[in-house]
């Protein structure tokens, strides 16, 4: 990140003061092989891209773990050459697979020598402020991926195509079919609720891919619900709005596991709708939507299902989380503000180098 200009002592700075340039590696999305394999095989010529990339700019801001590699690398450099580096991190947790447990005290000690630690939301930043670390600053930038393709579909069009009937109350999940999305929880949750006397009908949407599918399946076959609920498989991004626009109720209820859901998108998709939302607490980003969702506690059927169940008997209820979801989605994705968060993160920790 290059400024155009000298940097002022002042926070409101525009975003078109700095030229930006951005690096992703993205090979793996193209490779159907491991993408340890496909990192050990490109590495060499992504270190050297990103080593030429760092080597002219004055502000770099980088991933933080698991890419200590390429953090160690970008940190050398930003000595060298004595310019300021911010790390992007989203943990709220102390993760727990293998290789963390050995790499992430080197992290710890890593972070003490970077001038900011960017969180996407509260989780993160309280987590870092926990253990001491002063230079730490919320700004929402996953938010702004939570922008879909539009849709030009209308709502009764769409339920059409789905088969879902005018009459029938849609409840959605929408993500990866892996353990620790707590998709069995849904299931369990939803089975219970048709056993009630319910005075509407009700469907369950299953919306993405995984390698949790099959078995998924089965405790669907086994608790009798074909024809109550679908299993809609991978869903292209050009589809994702429709899906949601064809739906009442989002349910996004994660378990902890090794390493919890960070910051997940899709609630926050659903939000953007004006869609009430059913959030566990394994989530990352609870605390920055909290207002405008039912939050319930991870792994816990019953409550689920209790929140189910309140939200489609409860008009009043489901009409005000539509209202304030929509509020809160507009607030946190805000191109503007997400600029101005970022840059006063830059602005207060150059003063702090440099006073």
């Amino acid at each position: 990140m290059s400024p155009k200009n000298n940097v002022r002592h002042t926070l409101n700075l525009y975003p078109e003061s700095f030229d930006v340039e951005y690096f992703t590696w993205t090979k793996r999305a193209f490779y159907k092989i491991d993408v340890k394999k496909v990192y050990l095989l490109d590495f060499p010529i992504f270190i050297s891209t990103l080593v030429k990339k760092a080597v002219d700019k004055d502000i770099i801001i980088t991933l933080g773990f698991p890419a200590i590699i390429e953090l160690v690398v970008l940190m050398f450099i930003a000595k060298i050459r004595s310019i300021p580096i911010f790390v992007r991190d989203t943990h709220w947790y102390w993760p727990q697979t293998r290789i963390s447990k050995f790499l992430w005290p080197i992290y710890f000690k890593l972070l003490k020598h970077v001038d900011g630690i960017l969180c996407p939301g509260l989780a993160s930043y309280n987590y870092w402020r926990r253990y001491g670390f002063e230079k730490v600053y919320i700004v929402h930038y996953y938010a702004l991926e939570a922008r879909m393709m539009e849709c030009n579909l209308r709502r009764e069009e769409i339920r059409d195509r789905l088969g879902i009937r005018n009459d029938e109350t849609v409840i959605l999940y929408l993500g990866r079919l892996v353990k620790k999305k707590g998709i069995d929880i849904v299931i369990l949750a939803f089975s219970k609720l048709i056993s009630e006397n319910l005075t509407c009908n009700v469907k369950l949407l299953i919306a993405g891919d995984g390698p949790e599918r099959k078995r998924l399946e089965e405790i669907c076959n086994k608790l009798g619900l074909v024809g109550k609920m679908v299993f809609l498989g991978a869903v292209p991004e050009k589809n994702k709005k429709c899906i949601y626009k064809a739906s009442d109720i989002f349910v996004y209820v994660p378990v902890v596991a090794e390493i919890p859901e960070e910051w997940p998108i899709a609630p926050l998709e659903a939000m953007s709708l004006g869609i009430p939302a059913i959030i566990s607490t394994a989530v990352g980003s609870l605390p920055d939507i909290s207002q405008g969702v039912v939050a319930v506690k991870w792994g816990n059927v019953e409550e689920l299902y209790k929140a189910m169940r309140y939200i489609i008997e409860n008009r009043k209820l489901k009409d005000y989380l539509s209202k304030v979801t929509s509020h809160i989605y507009k607030s946190i994705a805000s191109e503007t503000r997400v600029k101005i968060e970022l840059l006063n993160a830059i602005v207060t920790s150059l003063k702090k180098r440099y006073e």
